[in-house]
């Protein structure tokens, strides 16, 4: 009378659903008078495992949960378990409850499936399919009740999930084990170091390859109308782009990946296929490489990286006058003060490189050179160590180029075009046709306070350049040609020099305006008592109409 129940029908199998959820203190004995075998035996003898296991009053030992473990193989083998939703949850059951006793589990199934949590944070339970007919969720509500839907927070630890992530790593290094949301957690591991060691060149230069960087508040280009009070801790942090690593612990990690690759010569700076990851490190990052590996400052591509961070600040837009009055400053005011300063801090640099990077110091040299005169400066300190890099100036000094190539001083030879490798475009490399203009203008304007060469004879050639060019400054500034044109070469026409009519533009005369800006240029002459001065006003509209470029020399101002 009391034997095994047949649940092949679905009125039976409806009668063992409700036996089983009504009577919970007779669960044992509607299990055990299931038919062995069938889909309900094991469907409740797991739920009624589980819910054993779950009893605070029952210790869960390795046995229970090998018993579990069994119960579900073989549960799984009889096609017992076709409801996907319903094994799944027992798997991911099993896996928690197991933790204290045999993590490993949890392990495996967080690998094998992450949307463990995603599926036992639900708070709701798929109907159960008795036989052929779905039961309805009211009638089970009692069951879904005394089962979990949530993760205890307290049960699951991180560490144990990523000391086996580590150890695996350490085994073999696979960054694709490594998702987005845990690099974080595995960068600041304590065996990171460890794994560091273990790692081969070959996989350090993956894994900084696949280096995640995220976005700092220290390490963006400042715009804002606070940045006139930063100070150069602050700048530190600066980059081109703007980012940086999560934080300190990663900084060292870092620095660490990046001096072992460079001492076994795997990363000079110029990797083509790392220069993604390159633009993400910090000022601050690579003077810690800087210290650590001071040789690395003779690589063109570790100097770039320090030089692209240099960037141009941008200011106020209103400054205090002598009287503590505030003024207003213009767009073109505000674009001077923001280049000017930006030059500062690049001489400064650049007067830390090696004589190798002479082509580099003689770009930057020539650039705040030229600043400078246009704004009426002639710094006679900055033009003299400018005129101390050797070049292959015409009139250069033999005797000082010749020492240099003995010293094996970089030479700049400025016929050479192209970019400065590494570099920003924000630096223009030195031509020969201003590098000549801006020492001639120099010399003049020093010549003729000073009448002497002596402060220059070093690095120019005294007869044949820095005599005759005194002579010409002195004469044609009004002095007596006598006492200057011994100076002179036999070929030179002193007449031409004292009558001839002179008139030139200064090179550093603007050469576009806005339509509120005045139009002025600045001329040299010489000889020249009236000039006469034509303003001509330009149909742009009907030029435009007949040409197919901007106005230039096909503009015929005779018609």
């Amino acid at each position: 009378m009391f034997g095994a129940i047949d649940t092949s029908s679905a009125s039976a199998a409806q009668r063992v659903l409700e036996e089983y959820a009504l009577h919970p203190a007779s669960r044992q004995t509607t299990v055990d008078q299931c038919s062995p075998g069938t889909k309900e035996h094991f469907i409740y003898r797991l739920r009624l495992l589980f819910q054993e296991l779950q009893d605070p009053a029952t210790s869960i030992t390795v046995d229970k949960i090998d018993e579990a473990t069994s119960l579900l193989h073989q549960a799984e083998i009889h096609h017992a378990l076709t409801d996907t939703a319903l094994r799944e949850q027992f798997q991911s059951q099993l896996a928690l409850l197991a933790y204290t006793v045999k993590p490993e589990l949890l392990l495996k199934q967080l690998e094998f499936n992450p949307s463990t949590v995603t599926q036992l944070n639900s708070t709701a339970i798929a109907p159960v399919s008795v036989g052929d007919q779905d039961q309805p969720q009211q009638e089970l509500q009692d069951l879904c009740d005394s089962l979990p839907t949530a993760l205890d927070e307290t049960l699951i630890q991180s560490k144990v999930v990523l000391d086996e992530l580590m150890d695996d790593l350490i085994k073999e290094f696979r960054p694709a084990k490594i998702s987005t949301l845990a690099w974080s957690h595995v960068l600041a591991h304590p065996k990171m170091e460890e794994l560091l060691q273990a790692l081969k060149p070959e996989e350090l230069r993956t894994l900084f390859r696949n280096w995640e960087f995220s976005i700092s508040s220290k390490s963006h280009v400042f715009t804002d109308d606070n940045s006139d009070s930063m100070d150069d801790s602050d700048y530190q942090h600066v980059t081109g782009i703007g980012h940086q690593s999560r934080g300190w612990m990663d900084d060292k990690l870092l620095i660490k990946l990046i001096v072992r690759l460079h001492q076994e010569l795997k990363l000079d700076f110029s990797e083509s296929d790392l220069n993604s990851q390159f633009q993400y490190l910090t000022s601050a990052q690579l003077e810690m490489i800087k210290t650590q590996l001071p040789n690395v400052m003779a690589y063109e591509g570790f100097v770039g990286l320090l030089e692209k961070r240099i960037v141009p600040r941008a200011f106020v837009d209103v400054e205090q006058s002598e009287e503590g009055v505030a003024t207003a400053v213009s767009e073109k005011q505000r674009a001077q003060k923001i280049h000017g300063e930006w030059l500062t801090r690049m001489l400064a640099f650049v007067d830390t490189l090696l004589p190798k990077f002479n082509r580099h110091r003689l770009a930057v040299y020539l650039m705040s050179l030229e600043f400078d005169m246009a704004r009426g400066i002639m710094d006679k300190a900055k033009f003299m160590r400018y005129i101390g890099i050797p070049r292959n100036h015409n009139n250069y000094n033999a005797e000082t180029l010749k020492q240099a190539y003995h010293e094996k001083i970089y030479v700049v030879n400025t016929n050479v075009g192209g970019e400065l490798s590494y570099w920003s475009s924000r630096v223009q490399p030195a031509t020969r046709e201003r590098d000549e203009e801006i020492v001639k203008e120099y010399l003049t304007h020093f010549l003729r306070l000073e009448k002497s060469t002596t402060d220059y004879e070093r690095y120019f050639d005294m007869v044949k350049f820095l005599w005759p060019m005194l002579a010409r400054t002195m004469i044609t500034s009004g002095e007596a040609a006598a006492d200057w044109s011994d100076m002179l070469p036999a070929s030179s026409d002193l007449h031409r020099l004292t009558e001839e009519t002179f008139i030139k533009f200064a090179h550093h005369n603007q050469e576009t305006f806005l339509p509120a800006d005045p139009v002025v240029f600045k001329l040299k002459v010489k000889n020249a008592k009236r000039i006469l001065v034509r303003v001509f006003e330009v149909k742009t509209l009907e030029y435009l109409q007949n040409h197919s470029g901007p106005v230039g020399q096909e503009l015929n101002l005779d018609g």
